[in-house]
């Protein structure tokens, strides 16, 4: 049975051997100064001096192999019994190759070892701190069409949606959330060039660009380890374990180190871990998104979504029948039937909390008033900062194991241009289906029509929450 290697194996791997050039040493050497939690190498063991500062006698190292011994003000502590963890670099050949451009591979044996050291021209050895993981260097550039994240594409092509960005001195690192847009013609939503250079340095939210783009700032790399690590090919990964230490108030908003922390924990917040960033709007026959010529994305004849500011005569309360005649001016489209539709709360958190909505088991939308009847009241605490309410096609998940997440389609000329989050909810690891359409409670719902028809799209628009990646 053949091997199954995954990218999470191959990141463990690179970890592991990035810990065992930590636990590299020097060969012991006799009347040598050695400072507490140096490290030495001596018959092929690892020593650790746990004791003070002091000066290694003239004749031999350590040779016990377990515990602590004392060489004066050096206690050598025994760790381990491996030295293959110190890696060097070798340089050149003392001798021509037959083809300086295409040196010959050396030989995996004892004899091909010797002869590989023995004609070295330089060699160096490999400090802890002067390597690091990496992933491939994409450089932003417009007019290019980045790769979207999503949990169903394999990992082995989501480096083309990091982009690398130069901006103020730094290197920022960022994560393409969404690359498409609504575009008029008959493709609906479809993937777009990115045209706007993303420069936001947000620590929790992702952030839309004007070209339809939604990214997610990660990390910056700065002047030194740029210099150190950053080539035309890859870029340095840093994977921080412990919370970086700040020696001024200045370090807390701009050391990396920090910055990059902040991020992470911002990430792995119990009420923040598992949210759904974004929904992606898939093609009308569920075709692959990432094909470069698909069907129709957005669905048809859904009934044009209605934003009402909050306002003395417009405002929400413990009821559920409602009548507002004020305020809808700007309403052009008028006559229709919203039975089944949402009416979300829109607050000044909006996409963090809150997100509360209700079906409308009756709306109708007339030249001079919106009358609606809701599946339940509002709360206080859920109508509590409220600006404005959205009445549209809700989006809701099925089957999912999170919580609180609540969406609304935006509609314009009958088509779901993209979802708008509302509550991003937390701990979805599951999602069974994502619907976007009515009457998700299985309400009964007023008729539209004499024949007791309710409102429904013409086509249905196919979507597909994105689950975060486990943190």
């Amino acid at each position: 049975m053949s091997a199954i290697i995954t990218n999470k194996l191959r990141i463990f791997n690179a970890q592991q051997f990035i810990e065992s050039v930590k636990l590299s040493a020097s060969p012991w050497a006799p009347s040598q100064q050695y400072n507490k939690n140096d490290s030495i190498i001596y018959h092929k063991n690892i020593y650790i001096n746990i004791g003070e500062s002091g000066t290694s006698n003239g004749v031999s190292g350590p040779t016990h192999l377990v515990g602590a011994l004392d060489d004066g003000d050096i206690t050598w502590l025994y760790y381990t019994a491996s030295h293959y963890n110190n890696v060097y670099l070798g340089i050149g050949n003392s001798i021509p190759w037959f083809d300086d451009s295409n040196p010959p591979t050396p030989s995996d044996s004892v004899s091909g070892a010797f002869d590989v050291i023995n004609n070295l021209t330089s060699i160096k050895k490999i400090e802890p701190n002067t390597v690091t993981l990496c992933a491939p260097r994409v450089d932003w550039k417009s007019g290019t069409i980045y790769e979207m994240y999503d949990d169903y594409r394999s990992e082995s092509i989501i480096p083309n949606g990091y982009v690398l960005v130069s901006h103020d001195n730094e290197y920022r690192v960022y994560k393409c959330i969404n690359n498409s847009k609504w575009t008029v013609g008959s493709v609906g939503v479809s993937k777009v060039p990115s045209t706007v250079k993303p420069t936001i340095k947000d620590l929790d939210k992702p952030f839309d660009t004007n070209d339809g783009y939604t990214w997610k700032y990660m990390y910056s790399i700065y002047l030194f380890d740029a210099l150190q690590y950053l080539t035309k090919d890859y870029i340095p990964v840093k994977f921080l374990t412990v919370e970086p230490t700040t020696a001024t108030a200045s370090d807390a908003v701009s050391n990396p180190d920090v910055l990059q922390w902040a991020v992470k924990e911002n990430a792995m917040d119990v009420n923040k871990s598992g949210r759904i960033e974004h929904i992606r709007v898939l093609p009308d026959d569920l075709s692959d998104p990432d094909a470069l010529v698909t069907t129709h994305a957005g669905g048809g004849g859904y009934n044009k979504k209605i934003t009402i500011p909050v306002s003395a005569t417009n405002t929400l309360s413990a009821a559920v029948d409602y009548e507002w005649s004020s305020g809808l001016s700007g309403l052009t489209t008028t006559g229709l039937n919203y039975n089944g539709y949402g009416i979300f709360v829109i607050t000044t958190t909006t996409g963090s909390d809150g997100g509360a909505w209700r079906t409308l088991i009756s709306g109708s939308l007339t030249s001079t008033s919106f009358k609606f009847t809701l599946s339940g009241s509002f709360s206080p605490s859920e109508l509590s900062g409220a600006t404005s309410y959205v009445i549209a096609p809700i989006v809701y998940i099925d089957d999912g194991n999170g919580e609180n997440f609540s969406a609304y389609a935006d509609v314009v000329n009958g088509e779901v241009h993209s979802i708008k989050i509302v509550n991003k909810g937390r701990g979805y690891t599951i999602i069974g289906s994502t619907i976007v359409g009515l009457n998700p409670l299985g309400l009964s719902l007023s008729p539209t029509n004499a024949n007791g028809e309710v409102a429904e799209p013409s086509v249905i628009c196919q979507a597909r929450a994105i689950i975060s990646p486990e943190h």
